[in-house]
């Protein structure tokens, strides 16, 4: 049997097929290229917290970095990313930030512990350790006489500076994890008569929401054209708010470490 002659594109029929691109070219629609990745996101874990001095906050962790939004009233964003995990806290709406070291951070914190105080990171070893889920995420958590903490493993999710950073800012346990959970019996007094009314038991940090996420390669990093300030207080709460309030310098300040 005789073969078929392979057909061959001729330069008439190439004019025919650049033609046809011509309206897509020219409204400037992007001809995806199979197999292409997006190289400008990076994955990350997203939780959506809430702490018992701070408020509402969405912390963002992953591999290259860590970033706090406060949602509640003072609106911060803190951010600190890979390699030396230098650390700045700022504000959107004065355009001021705060930039330090690591082990400043570790050292001082962001508040002192008359406001928030410092908690064990770790239980002791010879505590069990059982397992809970939320969100499809596998949690740990210890039970420490009438308190329970909840924990996310760093394994494959963060190193262990993020641990470090989040420990230092939220001043909860995490026994070498993501902070998720605290709960612990808290008194109830009656102002008036001083009387004890017994004791119930209250989350002093908790964790509504975890989910998977990717977030911009830029994410932690450090913004640019903001004013640097020397203290962290003006970047915790806003002009406005300190200007209302002159003793909000010696709160925040007071018991700082040096």
């Amino acid at each position: 049997m005789p073969t078929k002659k392979a057909k061959t594109l001729t330069g008439k029929t190439l004019r025919r097929m650049l033609i046809g691109l011509l309206p897509v070219l020219a409204a400037g629609v992007a001809i995806p290229l199979a197999g292409a990745a997006d190289n400008s996101k990076i994955k990350a874990v997203r939780l959506i917290q809430r702490h018992h001095y701070f408020g509402d906050t969405e912390t963002v962790i992953s591999l290259n970095g860590v970033r706090i939004n406060n949602l509640g009233g003072m609106r911060f964003k803190l951010a600190a990313k890979a390699p030396d995990w230098r650390f700045c806290i700022y504000r959107d709406d004065d355009k001021t930030i705060f930039l330090n070291s690591f082990q400043w951070l570790k050292q001082n914190g962001i508040v002192n512990n008359f406001l928030v105080k410092e908690r064990d990171e770790y239980y002791p070893k010879k505590l069990p350790i059982r397992e809970s889920n939320l969100s499809g995420f596998k949690l740990k958590w210890i039970k420490s006489g009438e308190e329970t903490c909840e924990y996310l493993p760093l394994a494959n999710i963060a190193p262990p500076q993020a641990e470090s950073i989040l420990y230092a800012v939220y001043k909860m346990p995490t026994n070498g994890g993501i902070p998720v959970r605290l709960n612990k019996p808290a008194p109830t007094v009656d102002w008036l008569s001083g009387s004890d009314k017994g004791r119930h038991h209250r989350d002093l940090f908790s964790t509504s929401k975890i989910e998977a996420t990717l977030v911009d390669k830029d994410y932690f990093d450090t913004p640019l054209n903001f004013q640097p300030v020397k203290s962290v207080l003006e970047v915790l709460t806003s002009k406005a708010k300190r200007d209302a309030s002159g003793a909000l310098d010696e709160l925040f300040e007071s018991g700082r470490k040096h």
